[in-house]
C-alpha cells in the first residue's frame, strides 16, 4: 500500500488510492459523486483524488472506527460505500473488507467540513490500551481540571455536556469499558444534581442512551453491567424523588433482561427513565396516549407506572396539563372511561390523581371524604361513571381562574396597582391620555353601580387597552393566528373569529363588556362575570383547535353598533375581508384569500336575568344557504358533545354576519344563558368549554371542506 491518510495510523490501517479493481465493493456512482462534490465545494476530480481505501482499524469496533479515525461524517461514508444510512449501527464488517474513505489534504479539510448530518462523530479517542490498576481519569485537554463551582452546582468535577462527551469517549476506548476504573471513576460522578441533565446530553452525543452503552458492553462482567445501570437510575431517582414502587419495577425489568438469552434491550429501561424525566405536559400526554391508545389502558403496567410519576410535587400541573390537550375531557373521566379495565383498577387511579393534588395544595380532610363519597356513589351505580361532581371537587382545589381572580384582591387600591403594565398610556386623537389602571378604576367605579355587581365585595376587573391607529381614533382589533399544524385538513384555510364585545367605543371611549352579572363560585363566595371575558376564553380555545387543524385563523375584536361608532359605521368587517382594513398581516391575507375558504363566527353570551331557568343556547345565521349550512352543523356537532348547550338555529339579520356576504359562511353563536346556574356552571366548565369549541371546530371543518 503506498498512501495513508492524515489521521490514521499506517501500522494499524491500510488505505490506498484507486483504482477499483482492488475492492470488490461498487465505486460510487456519478450521481453520488456530483452531490457529494456539490455539498463540499470541490470538483469530481478533486473528490475522486481523495478517495483511498481502507479496512476497518484492528483497534475500533465497528465502522465507526473508521469513520472517527477518519474525521468523516457518517452520511458520506455511507453514501461512498453504499451502505443505507439509518442502518449504519447494525452493519457489521467483515474480515478484511475495504471501505472508500476521503483522504482528505489540508487545503480541502475546511471545504468538507461544510457536509452536514444527524450524526456528529465523537471526539477521536485515543487506541484502547490496558489500564493500570486503581488507574483514574485522565486530566486530558478535553478533561477540565475540577472546580469548586462544578462540585456545588452539578455535584461533579465536570459540566454534565463535558461528563456525557468523556464518558462516551471512554467506551470507545475499550472493549469492555464498564469495570475499568477510569470510565468506573467518571461513572460515579453522575449524582443526584445531574443525574438528568448527563442523560439527556450522552443521548445528544451517543446517539444512544447511556443506559444502552452500558448493557452493550459484552466484554464487561454482567453484574458490573447491572451495577452501572443501577447506579445511574438511583441517581435520577433521588433526583426526581421516585416512588419505590417504580424503583421495583426498573430492578424487575432490569433483572429479566440480563436473566434472558441473547442481547439485553433496554428499550422498557430507557422508557421508565424518559417518565421520570418527563415534565407534566410531556406526562399528561403520554396518559393520553395510554387512554385513547389502548384498550383497558388502566391497571395495564404501562398506565400505572405512569400514574406513580403523579406526585405531590407536579399534580396540579399534570392535571391542567391534560385539561390543555383539548380532548373534551378531564383526566378523571378519561380514567372513568376505560370501561375494558376493572372498577377497582379506575378507581384506584382516581383516588391517586386525587390524593397527590390534594396532597400538594394541602386540602382539608373532609374533601377526601366527599370525593371518595361520590366516587363510590358513582361506581355503585348503572351506567357509565359522571365524573362532573368529581371534576367539581378537583376544581374548587386548583382554584380556577375565577376562583383565582377573585382571591387576589383585596381592595380596589391593591387590583389597580397589582397589575403590571398599569402605566402604559394611549394618547387619543383628542389630546386625551388614557392608562390601563385609570381605564380599571373607571370600570370598578362603573362595576360597583351594577346590578350584576350587587353581592360582589371588591370585584376583580380587568380593561386592556384601546387599540388607536395613527391619527388617535380607536378602531376595532384584528389579528393572525398562523396554523400550528401546517399539514392539518385545514391548511389553506381562513376562519374569522369574532369575540363578541369587549372594545370601546371610537365616540365616547366606553368600554363594551357585553352582559354583566354575578355568580357563586366553588367556595359560594359572589364572584364578577363579564360576556367579553368568557367569550374571549372562548374565542382563544377555538382559535388554538382551529390552528391545530391547519386553518389560519383571524382574530377580530371590537365594539360594533352605528350607535358607538363601531365596526358596523365604517363598514370594518366589509374592507376586511378586502384587504383594505386591518393590521398589515390581516390585509395581506385578505388580498390573497379565496372567499370560498373563508368562514365566520361571532361569538357571544346571552343573559336573560328575567328567565333564570331558560338555556337561550341558540345559533343565528342570515338566510343565506351557507349560513344556513353552518348552523346546521353546529347545532348537530355541539349536540353530539354536550347535548345541554344544543343551540336552537334562528335566522336573522345582523350586521356581523351580513358583512361577509353570501360567499362566506356567517354565524352568531350565542353560547347559553349566564343568569341559568347550571348553564354559567357549565360555560365557565374548562372541561364543557373544550367539548364546545371542539364541536365548533368540526362544524367549520365540515362546512369549508364542503362536507
Amino acid at each position: 500500500m503506498s498512501g495513508t491518510t492524515n489521521s490514521v495510523n499506517a501500522a494499524s490501517v491500510n488505505t490506498t488510492a484507486m483504482p477499483a479493481n482492488k475492492s470488490k465493493r461498487a465505486y460510487p456512482s456519478d450521481e453520488v459523486l456530483k452531490k457529494l462534490a456539490k455539498e463540499m465545494k470541490v470538483s469530481v476530480k478533486e473528490l475522486k483524488g481523495m478517495i483511498k481505501m481502507s479496512e476497518v482499524p484492528s483497534n475500533r469496533k465497528s465502522i465507526y472506527g473508521l469513520v472517527d479515525n477518519n474525521k468523516m461524517d457518517m452520511k458520506v461514508f455511507c453514501q461512498l460505500n453504499g451502505i443505507e444510512y439509518s442502518k449504519w449501527r447494525d452493519y457489521k464488517a467483515k474480515d478484511k473488507e475495504v471501505f472508500y474513505i476521503l483522504a482528505m489534504p489540508d487545503n480541502t479539510t475546511a471545504k468538507s467540513t461544510t457536509v452536514k448530518s444527524d450524526t456528529k462523530p465523537a471526539e477521536a479517542p485515543k487506541q484502547k490500551t490496558k489500564p493500570q490498576q486503581n488507574q483514574q481519569p485522565e486530566k486530558t485537554s478535553n478533561m477540565k481540571n475540577p472546580t469548586s463551582e462544578n462540585r456545588t452546582k452539578y455535584g461533579s468535577d465536570f459540566t454534565h455536556k463535558e461528563l456525557a462527551e468523556m464518558i462516551y469517549s471512554k467506551s470507545k476506548e475499550y472493549y469492555g469499558a464498564v469495570g475499568k476504573p477510569d470510565f468506573d471513576a467518571l461513572l460515579g460522578q453522575v449524582n443526584k444534581k445531574n443525574a438528568s441533565a448527563v442523560i439527556k446530553e450522552y443521548q445528544k452525543v451517543a446517539k444512544e442512551s447511556l443506559i444502552d452503552t452500558l448493557a452493550s458492553e459484552y466484554k464487561s462482567d454482567k453484574g458490573k453491567r447491572k451495577d452501572a445501570i443501577r447506579k445511574v437510575y438511583l441517581a435520577l431517582a433521588q433526583e426526581k424523588g421516585t416512588s419505590v414502587s417504580v424503583q421495583k419495577g426498573f430492578e424487575k425489568e432490569l433483572e429479566s433482561q440480563f436473566n434472558s438469552f441473547g442481547t439485553v434491550s433496554t428499550t422498557k429501561l430507557d422508557e421508565t427513565m424518559n417518565r421520570m424525566m418527563a415534565s407534566p405536559e410531556e406526562l399528561a400526554l403520554k396518559m393520553k396516549n395510554d387512554i385513547h391508545g389502548k384498550w383497558g389502558a388502566v391497571g395495564n403496567d404501562s398506565f400505572d407506572e405512569l400514574l406513580l410519576f403523579v406526585t405531590p410535587k407536579n399534580a396540579q400541573q399534570v392535571i391542567k396539563a391534560y385539561d390543555d390537550l383539548k380532548t373534551g375531557e378531564s383526566l378523571l373521566k378519561g380514567i372513568s372511561r376505560e370501561v375494558n379495565s376493572s372498577k377497582s383498577a379506575r378507581k384506584s387511579a382516581m383516588i391517586h390523581i386525587y390524593t397527590m393534588l390534594a396532597a400538594q395544595k394541602s386540602a382539608p380532610e373532609d374533601k377526601k371524604a366527599e370525593f371518595e363519597q361520590e366516587l363510590n356513589k358513582q361506581f355503585n351505580s348503572w351506567g357509565f361513571v359522571n365524573t362532573d361532581k368529581l371534576d367539581k371537587i378537583v376544581s374548587s382545589i386548583i382554584e380556577e381562574q375565577a376562583d383565582n381572580l377573585t382571591k387576589q384582591s383585596t381592595s380596589d387600591t391593591q387590583q389597580i396597582n397589582d397589575i403590571p403594565g398599569g402605566n402604559k398610556e394611549v394618547i387619543l386623537g383628542n389630546g386625551k391620555i388614557l392608562t390601563a389602571n385609570s381605564l380599571r378604576k373607571d370600570a370598578i367605579i362603573s362595576a360597583k353601580k351594577d346590578e350584576g355587581f350587587k353581592d360582589v365585595v371588591n370585584p376583580y376587573i380587568v380593561r386592556p387597552l384601546p387599540n388607536v391607529n395613527a391619527t388617535g381614533k380607536i378602531e376595532a382589533v384584528s389579528e393572525v393566528y398562523l396554523p400550528t399544524n401546517k399539514n392539518g385538513v385545514m391548511r389553506g384555510k381562513v376562519v374569522i373569529v369574532n369575540a363578541g364585545h369587549g372594545g370601546y367605543s371610537p365616540k365616547n371611549g366606553y368600554f363594551d363588556s357585553g352582559t354583566v352579572l354575578s355568580v357563586s363560585n366553588a367556595q359560594g363566595k359572589k364572584m364578577p362575570i363579564e360576556e367579553w371575558r368568557v367569550a374571549g376564553d372562548y374565542t382563544k380555545d377555538l382559535t388554538e383547535k382551529l390552528q391545530a387543524k391547519g386553518a389560519t385563523v383571524v382574530v377580530v375584536s371590537g365594539p360594533v353598533s352605528k350607535q358607538s361608532g363601531g365596526m358596523a359605521a365604517d363598514k370594518y368587517l366589509e374592507n376586511m375581508i378586502e384587504g383594505k382594513r386591518g393590521s398589515n398581516d390581516v390585509r395581506k391575507l385578505f388580498k390573497n384569500a379565496k372567499k370560498s375558504d373563508i368562514a365566520f363566527v361571532s361569538i357571544h353570551v346571552e343573559s336573560v336575568k328575567d328567565k333564570p331557568d331558560a338555556k337561550a343556547c341558540t345559533v343565528r345565521a342570515n338566510n343565506d344557504s351557507g349560513d344556513q349550512k353552518l348552523a346546521q352543523k353546529i347545532q348537530q356537532h355541539v349536540g353530539k358533545n354536550i347535548y345541554a348547550l344544543k343551540p336552537a338555529i334562528a335566522t336573522n339579520d345582523y350586521y356581523v354576519t351580513r358583512a361577509m356576504g353570501p360567499e362566506i359562511p356567517a354565524v352568531l353563536l350565542e353560547l347559553g344563558n349566564i343568569a341559568n346556574d347550571k348553564i354559567a356552571a357549565s360555560l365557565l366548565s374548562s372541561n364543557d368549554r373544550g367539548k364546545y369549541t371542539n364541536a365548533i371546530a368540526d362544524a367549520l371543518e365540515e362546512t369549508l371542506l364542503k362536507q
